[in-house]
């Protein structure tokens, strides 16, 4: 029945997505969170209120994508002022030598962390990489590369502040 009601209402949720795909989020993951407003829709949804389906699905679907892209925007923000904290120090190949030592701190975390900052910031010769890159390379979804990124960046954060209070 779910999967009925979201391929129903699809092109609805092109027509949205398509409206946000020059922001920064793939238009394949806008879809897909314009699908989960669908899903939410539905299970909210009162017909007894004498609103359309579409018309109350038309709102739960350009939250979720307004969300995706607002989360993006945080999390780019948050990995531009690492970056930009981390580049304050000086070359990526000097990290080490100058008393940062990032690749150091980074081979504390498991290898799946290390390997999405390493590709994230382009670490040991690497190329820069957005999430989307990253999750591809790593064969994950893209929201879990996401919150995987996160996390170690509030590590990083904490342990560059701890670093520059010595």
């Amino acid at each position: 029945m779910k999967d009925e009601v979201v391929e129903k209402y699809r092109p609805l949720v092109v027509s949205i997505a398509n409206r946000y795909r020059h922001y920064g989020v793939p238009f394949d993951d806008l879809v897909q969170e314009g699908s989960q407003g669908i899903l939410d829709a539905l299970e909210r949804y009162d017909e007894r209120k004498g609103v359309k389906f579409s018309t109350y699905a038309y709102s739960w679907i350009k939250k979720r994508i307004l969300g995706a892209l607002d989360r993006e925007t945080r999390q780019s923000l948050h990995a531009s002022a690492l970056h930009g904290e981390l580049a304050a120090d000086g070359p990526r190949e000097e990290w080490s030598s100058r008393g940062l030592e990032i690749l150091e701190y980074i081979d504390d975390f498991s290898e799946l962390k290390r390997n999405v900052i390493m590709l994230t910031f382009g670490l040991d010769g690497n190329d820069v990489h957005d999430l989307r890159q990253v999750a591809e390379a790593m064969s994950m979804p893209r929201e879990r590369v996401r919150q995987i990124r996160e996390k170690v960046l509030r590590r990083l954060r904490v342990m560059l502040r701890r670093h520059r209070q010595r």
